[in-house]
C-alpha cells in the first residue's frame, strides 16, 4: 500500500503534492484545526516571546532526543555514551536548522563550548551527505526532526 502511495507522489507536480499534504493535514487534525495551523504558520502574531519559546523548544527537543535515541541515564548534558552524543549532536543541528539559533546560544543551553556545537553541526552535515552508511542513526534523526517540526507548528498556532 505504501509503495503505491510513493509511486503516486513521485508522479505529482509540486502543487499536486501540496494538495495531497493539505488533504492529509485536514484528515489528521480536522478542517478547523488545519486552518488554525495554516493561519499560525503565515500570521505575524506572536503568542510567546522568543526567550520563552527557546526554553520550551530546547526542553522538548531534549526529551524527544532522549526518547528516540534510547538514552535513559540522568545526566544528558555530560553523558559520553554513543546514544547521548548522537542525541545531543542531532539537537544542535536541528536547533540551528529549524529554529535559527546561533552556536553561542546553543552552547549556553547545553553547557558546551561554541566550537563543540559548530563541530557537531558540521559533522551532521557530513553524515547527511552519506546517510546510507548511518541508517539506524537516520531513522532516529528523521523521527526527531519530524517531531520537532510538528511541535514548532503547534507552538506557533497556540
Amino acid at each position: 500500500m505504501n509503495e503505491q502511495k510513493d509511486i503516486l507522489e513521485k508522479n505529482l507536480t509540486i502543487y499536486g503534492l501540496l494538495d495531497v499534504r493539505v488533504q492529509q493535514l485536514v484528515s489528521k487534525f480536522g478542517i478547523t484545526r488545519a486552518i488554525a495551523m495554516l493561519d499560525g504558520m503565515t500570521s505575524p502574531q506572536i503568542v510567546l516571546d522568543d526567550a520563552e519559546k527557546e526554553v520550551l523548544i530546547v526542553n522538548f527537543l531534549n526529551k524527544r532526543a532522549q526518547k528516540y535515541f534510547g538514552f535513559t541515564a540522568k545526566d544528558f548534558y555530560n553523558a559520553q555514551d554513543q546514544n547521548a552524543r548522537d542525541a545531543r549532536m542531532s539537537c544542535y543541528y536541528l536547533l540551528v536548522k529549524h529554529v535559527g539559533m546561533n552556536y553561542q546560544t546553543i552552547a549556553y543551553y547545553y553547557k558546551q563550548k561554541r566550537r563543540n556545537i559548530r563541530y557537531n553541526y558540521k559533522k551532521i552535515e557530513e553524515i547527511i551527505e552519506i546517510k546510507t552508511f548511518y541508517k539506524d542513526f537516520f531513522k532516529r534523526f528523521d523521527a526527531l526532526e519530524s517531531s520537532l517540526i510538528t511541535y514548532l507548528l503547534e507552538l506557533k498556532t497556540k
